[in-house]
């Protein structure tokens, strides 16, 4: 199934909230997954696999411990959101000219979104890495090169990120709507149907139909 872009991050705005974030990080979860499709990556089944990674789990266990030297978790994967939230805030007080290195990421194509918004507000290009995976991101375009398909891996050992010249060619062109599976917006709508209030005899009765009287 296609979808709208607006309708891809709306159910992914409720479904972080779904999972226990909290309204800001859903907000930015969103707008991450969002970015990902307008560039046909697999954002939203990356971030379906995520929830149900750190699936009530504390969420302080995937924060980084530290922005200094290695960034890594306090007990378990970074978790790729709460990473580059950080990587946003701290844009400017890092010295990329040693860059960043992270440790034990969980799906690394989650960082991309946030990376673009670090390449604006510093006004460069910035280089992802990890494995055989190179991608080049500014603030409206990307270039990747993925030879090996690793664009989606679960996770990466390792992730690098450094400030260097766009490469020549053609970026992705964006699109205006994203191809989902049957069972990734399954997955996706499980999460948000935790927001949901139960139904109650009272809602029920307002709701439609006769409720518990019958006047025909």
């Amino acid at each position: 199934m296609t979808y709208s872009l607006n309708e891809i991050e709306g159910l992914c705005k409720k479904a972080a909230r779904g999972s226990g974030c909290s309204w800001g990080m859903a907000e930015e979860a969103a707008k991450a997954v969002r970015w990902l499709v307008s560039f046909d990556f697999a954002g939203p089944s990356s971030f379906a696999d995520l929830l149900a990674l750190h699936d009530k789990k504390p969420r302080v266990e995937f924060t980084p411990a530290t922005c200094a030297d290695v960034w890594r978790g306090k007990g378990g994967r970074l978790c790729p959101i709460a990473s580059g939230a950080a990587l946003c805030d701290y844009a400017g007080l890092i010295a990329w000219e040693s860059g960043v290195e992270m440790a034990e990421v969980a799906h690394p194509l989650l960082l991309l979104p946030f990376t673009a918004t670090t390449a604006r507000t510093l006004g460069q290009s910035i280089l992802v890495s990890w494995g055989h995976v190179h991608v080049h991101v500014e603030a409206n375009n990307v270039w990747i090169a993925d030879p090996n398909n690793e664009i989606d891996i679960a996770a990466a050992d390792r992730v690098s990120l450094r400030l260097e010249q766009s490469p020549e060619g053609t970026p992705l062109a964006p699109t205006h709507r994203g191809t989902i599976s049957p069972d990734v917006w399954a997955k996706l709508n499980g999460f948000a149907h935790r927001t949901y209030a139960p139904a109650t005899e009272e809602s029920r009765n307002l709701g439609a139909g006769a409720g518990v009287s019958d006047n025909d």
